[in-house]
């Protein structure tokens, strides 16, 4: 005869007064903590959109006024102001972006993938019909992509060619940033 389970009904413990206050204070600190950590986060989404405001366009454009490119700190430091090129085809612009990369003999940098669903008995006939995929007229989805980092080197490429390169079109843009240099250690 299997024993039923009847601790849930036992009488409860009373924790003593002292427990109860230790109880109720650890309560108190992880609230404080949580609230700490709160305002941490705060502060650091703060600090980070002012680090990003200074590096990526206050200094670059101070510096581009002013004619530099790069200059010394008083402690040996050097800073110099750089750009890289960022991309992320929007969704929206996939196609249009992928025919222009078709049109102008670029087509190679697409990446091609084919997703075909088959059932795990039909292993074998997905091996043979690599060649006769659209004979067969299987669900097949194409999905068409550019690596980021193809992409980006791309066009880095075309704009260092001159070519009037449709930033839009491919989500790209040029981010300036600042770049401080580390303390030399002295021997």
């Amino acid at each position: 005869m299997a024993q039923n389970d009847y601790s849930a009904f036992a009488e409860a413990v009373v924790p003593s007064g002292q427990e109860l206050s230790q109880l109720v204070s650890l309560v108190h600190q992880m609230e404080e903590a949580e609230l700490a950590m709160v305002a941490a986060e705060e502060e650091f989404k703060r600090r980070q959109d002012q680090y990003v405001a200074l590096s990526q366009h206050e200094i670059p454009t101070l510096m581009l006024q002013i004619g530099m490119s790069e200059f010394s700190l008083g402690d040996g430091r050097k800073v110099s102001v750089g750009s890289q090129i960022r991309c992320s085809v929007p969704k929206a612009n996939l196609d249009k972006a992928m025919e222009w990369l078709d049109e102008h003999g670029h087509g190679a940098l697409i990446k091609r993938q084919l997703l075909i669903a088959f059932e795990r008995a039909n292993e074998e006939e997905a091996k043979r019909l690599v060649d006769e995929l659209f004979q067969r007229e299987y669900d097949v989805k194409q999905l068409r992509k550019v690596e980021p980092q193809t992409l980006k080197a791309h066009i880095k490429e075309q704009l260092a060619a001159g070519v009037n390169f449709p930033m839009e079109l491919f989500g790209a843009y040029e981010q300036k940033f600042t770049k401080i240099g580390q303390y030399k250690k002295r021997s």
